[in-house]
């Protein structure tokens, strides 16, 4: 059934209706592709020229089609966000993303399909079974890792976005299968012959136990919840599920409709080959393991600090700011791994993070550390804990980054580096504004970025910024405290440009009883530096971005980047949108507002 084009009535055979799929897909990656082209091109043209504002007529056009289509693909409806830890929809231009994948499904599916007779039936379950092969390659191409031919062709290097769109492409893989399971059991259930089939027909067979398992993988086991609060279960079982799957599904498919099943297994063997051999390469030597990790518990929060020095040549690990890793700790769980977002930049030659305790791992390292912690207070001098609360809670004191491990307290263990992943799609360089709004630990993301750019701006007299501004949005002062020694080296980054380029940092603190009493002593600079606010309110999102707007006007575009949960992302993108259009920017009304392009980094909880 999968041989030739076309049949004699002009309807397309089965196998080459999964032609037509991979023709439409391979389009849309052309497409992707050229309009990331076209960023790469503006962003050299604006960098050069250290402005972001459009002047001729090519220019303008584009600006003020994009400006539309970030109008349309940017909001959430509020309705939908009142479950985020239970549902989570997409916004307006990931949803029609989506939804056209849908159409395109169901086009293939029902183009030239007759249903006049029994026959029909069973060529209408054949078009479907071709149509769930085809996808198991996309699917599969959307969950690498190391192979990034999709990040390469679209520019999409949140590993967030990439992960929504290999559940909802899996999604339609299953919606094509149980289309194609019914039409089959319509078909045996004409001649009474279904009940016969499922017992003696092996093939038949094989292809129940497979929809039960893409069911158990797609359906039951991948909700949600269970990735929310259960991610090592959902990890293990997603990944034997699947080994099970394609297995089961080889015995159930005709020899020639493989190809797509051995594409997808060479996907899946190359990513594995490349991530575990970079993996190796970059943490083991002869001695063992490479890096070990100190760990301490930040006092008065439940926030860990993770520093890994990276000592001789740092050709084989290189990160850029935004970039994030993952880290696996053999002592306390040797199969497990967990993303966290690099706070440190590639000078510092060392890696360093700031995560919050939750359960799994994190938690047992934070256990771990305040053991430790209270053995060094019980055996330590006092001159040792006189430093430790000063090194805690004075913010001018001088920081440095540790060259021995011994020199920190807290925990020091082995530890495995799998990475570095993700980054920021588009070169910050090119915006005249740079606004990082950030919730919690999610300053690790927004503190690197904006370091990063203020480091880069220093080396180089090109490149369009003009301000850098942090929105924090914490719930108590001592989490500000974790985060003192990033801030200074945030200020001295500034402080190292030659170029006039302005840094404000205001931190929004919810828990106003947790801010000190001396309003006066709180927003001293010997406390803090001149360039940092302390709000004790909630921030309004939609206030921040406007103020940040108007600034931006004077010089060009303004990026938002934003680090945090699910709502925070939301709200950003709904008051970007909403503004974009009372500007009315780039849109022929107003010629003076300027486009905003937003880049979120989304994390659990």
């Amino acid at each position: 059934m999968g041989q030739g084009r076309f049949n004699l009535d002009g309807t397309p055979r089965p196998g080459y209706l999964a032609k037509m799929y991979w023709a439409v897909i391979g389009a849309f990656l052309a497409f992707a592709f050229l309009l990331r082209l076209l960023d790469l091109i503006l962003a050299r043209q604006r960098i050069r020229s250290r402005s972001s504002k459009p002047k001729w007529f090519i220019a303008k056009t584009h600006a003020s089609l994009t400006s539309v289509a970030r109008v349309l693909s940017y909001p959430t409806s509020p309705f939908l966000q009142h479950y985020p830890n239970l549902f989570h929809f997409p916004s307006t231009g990931r949803g029609v993303i989506v939804l056209s994948y849908f159409c395109l499904m169901i086009a293939l599916f029902f183009y030239k399909s007759p249903r006049t007779t029994a026959a029909d039936w069973e060529q209408a379950g054949y078009r479907a079974a071709w149509l769930a092969i085809a996808q198991i390659p996309l699917v599969t191409l959307l969950s690498c890792r190391r192979l990034t031919v999709i990040a390469v062709l679209t520019g999409t290097t949140s590993s967030v976005s990439l992960n929504f769109f290999h559940r909802w492409i899996s999604r339609g893989f299953f919606m094509i299968a149980t289309i194609h399971m019914f039409y089959e059991m319509r078909y045996y259930a004409s001649f009474d012959f279904l009940q016969s089939q499922l017992k003696t027909d092996p093939i038949t067979k094989n292809g129940l136990r497979s929809f039960c398992l893409l069911a158990w993988i797609v359906v039951v086991s991948s909700v949600r919840p269970i990735r929310h609060y259960l991610f090592e279960l959902f990890f293990v079982n997603h990944i034997a599920s699947v080994i099970a799957f394609l297995v089961i599904l080889m015995r159930h498919t005709p020899s020639y409709s493989h190809v797509y099943l051995w594409t997808s297994i060479g996907f899946i063997c190359v990513d594995v080959a490349m991530r575990w051999g970079l993996l190796l390469l970059n943490n083991i030597s002869t001695r063992g393991l490479k890096y070990r990790a100190n760990i301490e518990s930040i006092p008065d929060s439940d926030l860990l600090r993770i520093t890994i020095p990276i000592n001789g040549s740092v050709r084989l690990f290189r990160w850029s700011p935004g970039q994030f890793a993952y880290l696996s700790f053999p002592t306390y769980g040797p199969f497990m791994s967990h993303p966290f977002s690099i706070m440190s930049v590639q000078e510092d030659r060392a890696l360093e993070f700031i995560v919050k305790k939750k359960t799994g791992i994190t938690h047992w390292l934070h256990r771990s550390t305040k053991r430790a912690s209270s053995a060094d207070m019980s055996t330590s001098s006092p001159s040792y804990s006189t430093k430790r609360e000063s090194d805690s809670y004075s913010a001018d004191a001088e920081i440095q980054l540790p060259t021995t491990m011994e020199s920190i307290s807290g925990v020091r263990i082995p530890v495995l580096i799998d990475g570095p992943y993700g980054g920021n799609p588009r070169d910050l360089r090119q915006f005249s504004t740079l606004l990082s709004i950030c919730a919690g630990s999610g300053a690790t993301y927004g503190l690197a970025v904006a370091r990063g750019l203020l480091l880069a701006a220093a080396k180089t007299t090109s490149g369009a910024t003009r301000n850098v501004e942090l929105a924090w949005c914490i719930k108590r002062y001592a989490d500000m405290l974790a985060f003192k020694k990033a801030i200074q080296e945030l200020v001295d980054a500034k402080d190292s440009c030659n170029n006039d380029i302005s840094l404000s940092i205001n931190v929004y603190i919810s828990d106003i009883s947790s801010i000190p009493d001396d309003d006066e002593e709180f927003n001293s600079p010997n406390k803090l530096p001149s360039c940092v606010t302390v709000i004790p309110r909630r921030p309004v999102i939609r206030h921040i971005i406007a103020d940040a707007m108007t600034t931006s006007s004077v010089f060009g575009e303004l990026a938002v980047t934003v680090c945090g949960g699910s709502r925070l992302a939301a709200d950003v993108k709904n008051s970007v949108s909403i503004l974009l259009d009372a500007r009315a920017a780039h849109t022929g009304s107003n010629g003076t507002a300027q486009g905003c392009y937003v880049h979120v980094e989304q994390f659990e909880g």
